[in-house]
């Protein structure tokens, strides 16, 4: 019901059929509703079940994924002081209702071993611009070779259409291994991965939220 409410009040904007609008074009929307949420100055506020789903909701409906919708929630918590945590149990319930990708976003963010999410300002030593916490560590093809997740894992900084400075993930590509250096969302509905030592990063499509079928 709270999730209903919500994308009622923000429903007049609907993008146009076929439209992606890219963390750019959503980011006075995902502002509204993250400002609805009344988020605590101090303290990572933990979303619960039905604000996770609100979120995934205005997702789909704005044809973003879910990086633009992290990249868009940032641009709303820097400059406020604040930081959200999203819990890996919500998302995980939310699969019933929303597809998060398919299998590139889910390797890019391992959704089934994932504990938490914190983005936001840094609060406290130790935190980043993006920190993941997973229950074991992950390995998973992206293309440009497999990628190894710690169960500590994020991005330093973050910036419009931009994760830098990745920690807690290295790429192994026979005949090396080297270090997952950013990923960036060069267009809307799509990224590039850029790793240290490769000449020129994979680009691929990331795919939208949508409502499952």
């Amino acid at each position: 019901m709270f999730a209903f409410l919500i994308l009622l009040s923000l429903a007049p904007c609907l993008p146009a059929q076929g439209e992606k609008p890219g963390a750019d074009g959503a980011a006075a929307e995902v502002a509204a509703l993250l400002a609805s949420f009344g988020l605590p100055a101090s303290g990572t506020s933990m979303l619960d079940d039905g604000r996770t789903e609100a979120m995934l909701a205005l997702a789909a409906r704005l044809r973003i994924n879910v990086f633009e919708l992290l990249d868009a929630s940032y641009r709303y918590l820097l400059p406020r002081g604040l930081r959200l945590g999203i819990p890996g149990g919500s998302l995980r319930k939310a699969e019933a209702r929303f597809d998060f990708g398919r299998e590139r976003v889910r390797s890019l963010l391992p959704v089934d071993v994932l504990e938490k999410i914190e983005i936001g300002a840094v609060q406290g030593p130790g935190e980043q611009a993006m920190d993941v916490w997973l229950s074991k560590s992950r390995e998973e093809f992206i293309e440009i070779g497999t990628a190894v997740y710690e169960t500590r894992f994020g991005f330093e900084k973050l910036s419009p259409l931009r994760f830098d400075h990745s920690y807690g993930v290295k790429v192994k590509r026979f005949p090396f291994s080297s270090v997952l250096e950013r990923l960036e969302l060069y267009e809307p509905g799509k990224g590039a991965i850029y790793v240290r030592g490769l000449p020129k990063p994979k680009k691929w499509n990331l795919w939208i939220v949508t409502l499952q079928k």
